[in-house]
């Protein structure tokens, strides 16, 4: 397989892998909302428009989602607040340790600057600190009882078994999330419109 930006090429019967970040135009990873059943998709079409004309579908339904799809920047959570209004003391690093609060447990529990009190749950939302420029994205892993780095990967296999069919043409490929809503309606969100995906000529064993 070679890949040029998104646009792939490959030969007849040859398995590849489709592993890719997805990140927003600002460079931020990807973030899923509390969606029901979300699930990514990759489909195979004769053609740069319609669903219709899919004739092959992927999906990978390893998927984080939280209840805000924007990051919250750690440092705008305040530890105390005076009796003026005053908030202060912002958090410098990732709090260590969960706070608890009304026999709740939150990762992320403190004041914005106009006073309100926050109380993010774990999976609540991908928090993100800024050091020199470098923004580092983690989420709080309720199973490890630990911070761990967020991305938001898309892996997808292809099998030759599935290529080997594939007739020696252009064809376009696209990448969906996938879900449904409140009243159980499916919905769609284009992540990667249609993009070349060239298959070749198998020509092993020809001299």
């Amino acid at each position: 397989m070679r890949m040029y930006g998104n646009e792939i090429a490959i030969h007849q019967g040859e398995s590849f892998t489709i592993d890719k970040l997805i990140v927003n135009e600002d460079g931020s990873p990807y973030i899923v909302g509390n969606l029901n059943t979300p699930r990514w998709e990759i489909n195979i079409s004769d053609s740069d428009y319609g669903a219709g004309q899919f004739f092959k579908t992927y999906q990978s339904t390893e998927i984080k989602h939280f209840t805000y799809t924007t990051p919250i920047k750690i440092s705008d959570i305040y530890k105390s607040k005076t009796n003026a209004g005053t908030v202060h003391s912002p958090y410098t690093d990732f709090p260590t340790q969960l706070v608890t609060e009304d026999k709740k447990d939150y990762i992320g529990y403190g004041y914005l600057s106009d006073g309100r009190l926050v109380a993010y749950e774990p999976n609540d939302a991908v928090f993100y600190k800024e050091t020199d420029g470098k923004k580092d994205y983690r989420y709080w892993d309720v199973e490890a009882n630990s911070w761990k780095s967020y991305e938001c990967p898309i892996i997808v296999v292809f099998p030759s078994s599935d290529t080997v069919n594939w007739v020696p043409r252009t064809y376009y490929w696209n990448i969906r999330l996938v879900a449904v809503d409140s009243e159980n309606n499916p919905f769609t969100i284009d992540i990667l419109p249609p993009t070349k995906l060239s298959v070749y000529a198998n020509l092993k064993g020809v001299n």
